[in-house]
C-alpha cells in the first residue's frame, strides 16, 4: 500500500480522520507483510570428498617420510663385511646396495692407512681401490706380498660380489708382483676372528695352517703377513 492510496482512503472516509501516527503504523505494518520472511540458512556440511582432500596430502608426506627413513635406515646399516688383508688387515662394512657405511682397522698397521681417508658412501669397487692405493704408498704391496680379499658366504652367497671385487683389484696391479688371493669365509669363522683380533680372511687361512699342522695356533700366526702365511702354508702342503 502506497502513500497516495492511503490519502485517498483517508479522504474519502470521514470516519478515517488521518493521522500521522496512524498512517506511520499502517505504513510500517504494509512494509513489513511485503518483505520476505527472513529464513535461518544451515551452514552446509563438509562432504566425505572435501575431508578426503584435505587429508590426502598429509597422508603423503607421512608416507614420504616413511620411505626416506627406509631408504636411510638400509644406507647406513652395516648389512656385510669385505676383509683386506696384506700385513694391514681392513675391514668394510657394506649396506644392501653395496656401498660403504663404515670402516674398521683390524691391526695397528691399518690404524695410520685409515686415519685420513673417508671411504663412507663409496661403492665396494672404489672403497677397495683406495685401500689398495693407501698399502702401495707404505710399501705393503712390495716385492711377493699376498692381498687377500674375502667376503662372507651367508651375505655374498653367490659370490658375484667377490668375483668383481677380485676383477678390480686385478685391473689396479696392473704389471706390479703382488698375488691377489679370495675367500668366502663362514659365519663361524667371522665369529672366531672376531674373538681372536683378526680378519676373518686371515683367520680362514691361519685355519687352514692349522688343519695341516695342528702344533701351531691362532696366537701364535695371528701377526704374520699374509704372504709370510701363504710361504708357511705351501711347506706344510709340501
Amino acid at each position: 500500500m502506497t502513500d497516495k492510496e492511503l490519502e485517498l482512503m483517508y479522504k474519502s472516509s470521514k470516519e478515517l480522520e488521518p493521522r500521522k501516527e496512524l498512517k506511520k503504523k499502517i505504513l510500517a505494518l504494509a512494509i513489513d507483510t511485503q518483505s520476505p520472511s527472513k529464513t535461518t540458512v544451515a551452514e552446509p556440511k563438509t562432504s566425505v570428498y572435501k575431508r578426503l582432500k584435505l587429508w590426502v596430502p598429509i597422508a603423503a608426506c607421512l608416507v614420504l617420510a616413511i620411505i626416506i627413513g627406509a631408504a636411510w635406515g638400509l644406507n647406513s646399516e652395516n648389512y656385510q663385511t669385505v676383509y683386506i688383508d696384506v700385513n694391514p688387515s681392513v675391514a668394510i662394512q657394506l649396506n644392501r646396495f653395496d656401498n660403504v657405511s663404515g670402516v674398521e682397522a683390524l691391526n695397528k698397521d691399518a690404524q695410520g692407512l685409515l686415519a685420513d681417508m673417508d671411504l663412507v658412501g663409496l661403492t665396494a669397487e672404489e672403497a677397495l681401490c683406495k685401500v689398495i692405493e693407501a698399502f702401495d704408498k707404505k710399501g705393503y704391496l712390495d716385492g711377493e706380498a699376498e692381498l687377500y680379499i674375502s667376503t662372507e658366504k651367508n651375505k655374498d652367497t653367490s659370490g658375484e660380489l667377490l668375483e668383481r671385487l677380485k676383477k678390480r683389484a686385478e685391473e689396479t696391479k696392473g704389471n706390479k708382483g703382488y698375488t691377489v688371493n679370495t675367500c668366502r669365509v663362514t659365519e663361524e669363522e667371522r665369529e672366531s676372528a672376531k674373538d681372536a683380533g683378526i680378519s676373518a680372511g686371515k683367520y680362514h687361512v691361519i685355519s687352514q695352517i692349522i688343519e695341516l699342522d695342528s702344533t701351531y695356533t691362532v696366537e701364535e700366526l695371528k701377526d704374520m703377513s699374509m704372504s709370510e702365511l701363504k710361504k708357511l702354508q705351501k711347506e706344510l702342503r709340501k
